[in-house]
C-alpha cells in the first residue's frame, strides 16, 4: 500500500487536473470514442435492450464489448445522457488506468522483476499520460480494465507453476473463470491463456496437469456460458464473445486501406458511418452481414496477397514504434519499446523460466497488431 497509495493518488490528480483544464476541450469529454459502445448502452438505459449500435435501429447486437458497455449504461442511467454522465466516464477511466499504474509495484514484484522496478514503471507511467487523451477522457478505459486483469492472470499462472504443492481442482476451475471473465474484457487474452496453458503443459512433468489444465478450461467455459448462450440463442450462431470479425476484416483490408485508419476518411464499410452499409445490417440480418463483410475482406487478401503482408508489417511498426507520418507520437512510442527490450533483456536471465514465460509469453501471443485501429493516436499499450 505504501507503493500503491502515492502511485494512485498522483495518476489521479494529474488526470483530474488535465480534463478541468483549458487543454481538454469540452466537446472531446462530451464526444465520447466508441461510437456502438454509446448507442447499446443508450439503448440498455432506455429500456431498448443490447441493440442498435448503428446509424438506424439494426436490432440485437453483439459489437460492443459486453462489461465495457454494461458499465457506460450504469452511468447513463444514474446521470441520463447528460454532460455529466460523460465527466463521469472520464474520472471512472481515469480511477482505471491510476488503478493500474498502481498495482505495477505488485505485478513487478510477483513476476521476479523487483518491487522498485514497479515503484519506477509505475510513477513514471502515473506522471507522463502514455495513453494521451485516452488516459484523461475515459474513451479506452477497458484497456486500463483488461490490462489489469492480464496482469492478475500473469500472477496466478506464476504462482501456480512454483507452487510445491498440486493446485487442487478447485482453484483451476476458478483461475478458469477469471480467464472467462478476462475475456469479456479483451477477446484478445484467449491467445495468451492458450500460451500459458501451453507453457504449464510442457513445463509441469507431473501427472496432474492435463487433468488441471482441463479444470482451467471448465472455468473458463462456465465463465463465457451466460454470454454465449445468450448469442446463440439471439443470432442461431456460436461465436466467441463478439460478432463484428468480419466487419473489422473487411475495414482493414480493401482497396485504399492504410495501415493508419486515421490517415484515412471516414472508415468505409462501416454501419456507423455509412447509412447504406446499416440499411444492408438491417435486410441482411447481423449474422448475413458480418460472414459477407468477412468473405469480402478474405476475397481482397487472396487477390492482393503483397499489400496484405505490407499492410500487416506496416500495422505492427505503428504499434511498436508509432506512425512514421506523427513524429511526435512515434518518438516516444519507439523510445519506449526500445527501452522495454532492453530492460527485457537485461531481466530474463536472472529470471525462473516461470517468471520468463510470464513476460515473454503476452509479447508473443497478444495480438498487437489490430486490423484496423493499430494506430489510435497514444493509445499504445506495453
Amino acid at each position: 500500500m505504501r507503493a500503491w497509495v502515492p502511485i494512485f493518488v498522483v495518476a489521479v490528480l494529474l488526470r483530474a487536473l488535465l480534463l478541468a483544464s483549458w487543454m481538454v476541450p469540452r466537446a472531446y469529454v462530451l464526444a465520447g470514442y466508441h461510437l456502438e459502445v454509446e448507442a447499446v448502452a443508450r439503448s440498455l438505459a432506455s429500456g431498448g435492450g443490447y441493440a442498435d449500435p448503428y446509424l438506424i435501429p439494426t436490432g440485437p447486437t453483439a459489437h460492443p464489448l459486453p462489461i465495457q458497455t454494461g458499465l457506460q449504461a450504469l452511468l447513463y442511467l444514474l446521470f441520463g445522457v447528460t454532460p455529466a454522465a460523460a465527466y463521469a466516464r472520464s474520472l471512472a477511466g481515469i480511477v482505471a488506468y491510476a488503478a493500474t499504474y498502481a498495482m505495477l509495484p505488485w505485478l513487478a514484484e510477483r513476476l521476479g522483476l523487483g518491487r522498485r522496478a514497479g515503484i519506477v514503471g509505475g510513477m513514471a507511467a502515473a506522471i507522463v499520460p502514455w495513453q494521451g487523451l485516452g488516459d484523461v477522457l475515459g474513451w479506452s478505459w477497458n484497456e486500463a480494465h483488461a490490462a489489469m486483469a492480464l496482469g492478475v492472470l500473469l500472477a496466478l499462472y506464476v504462482r501456480r507453476w512454483k507452487a510445491t504443492d498440486r493446485p487442487s481442482v478447485a482453484g483451476s476451475v476458478a483461475l478458469g473463470a477469471f480467464a472467462g471473465f478476462a475475456f469479456h474484457l479483451a477477446p484478445a487474452l484467449l491467445p495468451v491463456v492458450l500460451g500459458c496453458a501451453a507453457f504449464e503443459l510442457c513445463w509441469v512433468k507431473d501427472s496432474w496437469r492435463w487433468s488441471r489444465a482441463l479444470a482451467v478450461a471448465v472455468g473458463a467455459l462456465l465463465a463465457c456460458a451466460l454470454w454465449t448462450w445468450r448469442n446463440y440463442t439471439t443470432f442461431g450462431e456460436v461465436f466467441f464473445i463478439r460478432s463484428n470479425f468480419g466487419l473489422e476484416l473487411r475495414l482493414a483490408n480493401h482497396d485504399g486501406a492504410q495501415a493508419d485508419i486515421w490517415s484515412m476518411n471516414a472508415p468505409r464499410f462501416h454501419p456507423g458511418n455509412d447509412e447504406g452499409e446499416a440499411r444492408r445490417v438491417q435486410a441482411l440480418g447481423k449474422v448475413a452481414y458480418m460472414r459477407q463483410a468477412r468473405d469480402e475482406a478474405v476475397r481482397w487478401i487472396r487477390s492482393h496477397p503483397s499489400e496484405f503482408l505490407a499492410l500487416t508489417a506496416a500495422r505492427a511498426w505503428h504499434v511498436w514504434f508509432g506512425p512514421p507520418a506523427r513524429p511526435f507520437e512515434a518518438l516516444p512510442v519507439a523510445g519506449l519499446t526500445i527501452l522495454a527490450l532492453l530492460g527485457l533483456g537485461r531481466a530474463l536471465p536472472r529470471l525462473a523460466p516461470p517468471e520468463r514465460a510470464a513476460l515473454v509469453i503476452p509479447l508473443v501471443t497478444y495480438p498487437s497488431c489490430t486490423t484496423s485501429s493499430a494506430t489510435f493516436p497514444g493509445t499504445h499499450s506495453r
